[in-house]
């Protein structure tokens, strides 16, 4: 059986077998060898393109190394300008914090490149004043071209108390109305009509602006703003007869709010006093804070009233009457005014007032935006004077629904307003907005 293996049809099927492997592998071998010369030719061919491709790599990465130092450069100038932050801040900060990034995601080679950005303190100054600069020619620029303007300008003292006169011009462009910033100058000496008309007549000559195509001015109503003799508006109007001079409407609306009968006023001045007792000292702040977190409430703080920020006042008012029982346990023994927290009186005037703010402080920022117009203010202001005849004469029927604050503390309380409040004519609403407007 062995001998017929070793000699039969078996083991000349294993020969023919061997052979066949050998000229496979023979053909196998000149395959390779073949597919070698192919594969060296091609890497050959692929090194000399790659020599090339690199040096226009090296070229490209160069310009796109140096449009991104721009961009970043551009990038971080535009948000210290947004944010106002100081100049300085992009070396000591964004850029330490840029190459320590950078680094641990891209390595030591990435991160040198990001010292290739300049951002030192007088770099971003320039940039900052190039930009602009730039933004202020193409403002003058859109002017010359434009048929009619009209400026508001108003003058306020910084907290350095230096005067400034601030400048906001609208103008008409491409058949379209368009509200911008002009100019913010410092006042150096007075701040009189003359002074003020001096400073804003500069800007308009150094620009190669003309007076005859201002059609309006509109300033907040001051002496200096007003004087028929040596007033702005009548310094400009000795120049341009058809410049129409107007009144802000929104400081006509905080001169109607001024007016308020003794009681209320003196509800307002004890409030302020209150909240700057607790707000003037850190000690008293914190301590506050602590008694709110442990009572639960929603707000831990008070806020200042500033008369040059006119809404705070109905701030100041709703947040005081909103966490009234904390200060009422704050004050105890604390405070010469302790005693009007527990007065039911003082409380409801201080809830209706709360109301009336907060209502002139919704109407105040209605009145503002880029959109606005004459019509749209004086559609909003014939709106609310109509709402306070309606009011008043809720008052009258003692029906207080339209003073939510005012209704939920009444109706807890179960206590009514007393007759000065409900009948002086000068306690209601109104505040003398009719006169005013």
């Amino acid at each position: 059986m062995d001998l017929w293996l070793k000699t039969g049809s078996v083991a000349k099927k294993k020969i023919e077998f061997q052979n066949n492997n050998q000229d496979s592998t023979g053909l196998k071998e000149e395959r390779n060898d073949a597919n070698s010369a192919t594969q060296l030719k091609l890497l050959e061919a692929g090194a000399d393109a790659m020599d090339e491709g690199n040096t226009a790599d090296t070229n490209q990465s160069s310009t796109d190394a140096s449009v991104t130092t721009v961009r970043h450069k551009q990038t971080h100038q535009e948000t210290a300008k947004k944010k106002r932050k100081a100049h300085s801040i992009g070396e000591t900060l964004v850029k330490p914090a840029a190459k320590i990034m950078t680094e641990i995601m891209l390595g030591e080679k990435a991160s040198k490149e990001i010292n290739k950005i300049p951002l030192s303190n007088d770099t971003v100054k320039k940039r900052i004043t190039s930009m602009a600069e730039n933004v202020k020619v193409q403002l003058v620029s859109q002017l010359q071209q434009s048929l009619y303007f009209s400026l508001q300008l108003d003058e306020s003292t910084d907290i350095g108390n230096e005067a400034n006169l601030l400048c906001f011009v609208s103008y008409i462009y491409c058949g379209e109305v368009h509200d911008e910033f002009l100019f913010c100058r410092p006042l150096p000496t007075n701040t009189t009509g003359e002074a003020i008309f001096n400073v804003a007549n500069d800007f308009i000559v150094q620009n190669e602006l003309s007076w005859s195509r201002c059609v309006g001015i509109s300033t907040d109503g001051a002496t200096a703003m007003t004087g028929k003799l040596r007033g702005l508006e009548s310094r400009v109007q000795s120049i341009v007869p058809q410049v129409k001079a107007t009144h802000c409407c929104i400081h006509r609306e905080q001169l109607a709010e001024k007016h308020m009968p003794t009681c209320l006023k003196t509800v307002l001045e004890e409030a302020v006093k209150i909240v700057n007792f607790i707000k003037g000292k850190a000690l008293n702040t914190r301590l506050f804070t602590v008694l709110c977190e442990e009572m639960g409430s929603e707000h831990t703080k008070l806020l200042y009233h500033t008369e040059v920020r006119w809404l705070t006042r109905g701030k100041v008012l709703s947040r005081l009457f909103e966490l009234r029982e904390e200060v009422q346990i704050f004050l105890y023994e604390r405070h010469d005014l302790y005693n009007r927290m527990h007065d039911t009186q003082w409380l409801t005037k201080l809830a209706y007032l709360s109301d009336i703010f907060s209502t002139l402080n919704g109407l105040n920022l209605s009145l503002q935006g880029k959109d606005t117009t004459i019509y749209k203010v004086q559609d909003k202001i014939q709106a609310t004077r109509m709402k306070l005849d309606l009011w008043c004469g809720h008052i009258d029927r003692k029906d207080f629904e339209s003073f939510p604050s005012l209704a939920d503390f009444l109706l807890t309380s179960k206590e009514e307003l007393d007759g000065y409040t409900t009948q002086s004519p000068s306690a209601r609403p109104s505040l003398r907005v009719r006169k005013i407007f």
